[in-house]
């Protein structure tokens, strides 16, 4: 199982490549404050989530890990990484901060960049750095010398 942040799901709905999300985890599960961010109208992924069933929303059970979590974390990071704890899930997240207080709590984490390469891994895309451009050409921070030594990993150094 996989518990998404709404970075990630926002990003690939921006590049057309929602298709590509599905494809690599086959299904998600978001916890509430994460459906709420994108669900709002407008947002990248809000018509594409009102229409997936692989999307599937979950609630936090044990309210108290949220408290426990930092406040500088947005309610959907907190609840993404309460949920994943829970359910033993790897996590879907790409803000740093939440990834630090989940690899805290023991929390398995996997971003943007591993699906991409396990999407060429499995022979879904040819290549990762188009799909990486149109990602920051919609927005999307990624660390300059992570995506130079991630496309020299997939062999398009």
């Amino acid at each position: 199982m996989i518990v998404s942040d709404a970075g990630p799901i926002i990003i690939f709905a921006r590049s057309a490549r929602l298709s590509l999300l599905r494809e690599v985890t086959g299904a998600l599960t978001i916890p509430a404050a994460v459906h709420a961010e994108i669900s709002i109208i407008g947002m990248p992924g809000a018509a594409e989530l009102a229409e997936v069933e692989w999307i599937q929303r979950a609630v936090v059970t044990d309210r108290s890990q949220l408290a426990a979590l930092s406040s500088a974390l947005h309610a959907g990071e907190r609840e993404a990484i309460a949920l994943a704890q829970e359910r033993d899930a790897q996590l879907l997240m790409d803000e740093i901060r939440g990834r630090r207080a989940a690899a805290q709590l023991g929390i398995e984490i996997i971003g943007t960049l591993r699906i991409l390469a396990d999407a060429k891994r499995l022979g879904h895309i040819e290549v990762v750095r188009p799909i990486i451009l149109e990602m920051q050409s919609s927005g999307y921070r990624f660390d300059r010398t992570l995506i130079r030594r991630f496309l020299e990993q997939m062999g398009e150094g």
